[in-house]
C-alpha cells in the first residue's frame, strides 16, 4: 500500500553551490525537522509544518563554516568546524557560540 505526503521546498538553493548555498541539510528525529548549514556563518533547524525556524546560530563575521552542521537528536547536542580548525559543541539552550565548548 502506498502512503501520499505532501511535497515541500526547503530551500531553492543546491546542496554545494559555493558559498551562498548550502553545506548540508540533516532530518532530525522526527519527520518534519531539519538541520540546514548554510556556505557561510548560519546553522538553522527548522520545523517544516510550521515553516518557521525553531533555532539558529552563527559564527563571527569573517568567520566561516567549512562542514555541515551535524546533531545527535536524542541528547540535543549539536557541532560544527569553521575556520577548516574550530570545533564547536553546542545544546539549544544555548544562544551565542562564542560561549560554547570549543576546541581547535
Amino acid at each position: 500500500m502506498a502512503a501520499l505526503e505532501e511535497g515541500f521546498t526547503l530551500s531553492a538553493v543546491p546542496l554545494g553551490a559555493g558559498p551562498n548555498g548550502l553545506l548540508g541539510v540533516e532530518q532530525s528525529d522526527k519527520t518534519d525537522q531539519f538541520l540546514v548549514t548554510d556556505g557561510g556563518r548560519t546553522v538553522i533547524l527548522y520545523k517544516v509544518s510550521d515553516q518557521k525556524p525553531l533555532g539558529s546560530w552563527s559564527v563571527k563575521q569573517g568567520q566561516i563554516i567549512t562542514c555541515p552542521a551535524v546533531c545527535n537528536f536524542q541528547t540535543g547536542e549539536y557541532i560544527v568546524v569553521h575556520d577548516n580548525k574550530v570545533l564547536r559543541i553546542w545544546s539549544n539552550e544555548d544562544v551565542n557560540l562564542d560561549k560554547v565548548f570549543k576546541a581547535t
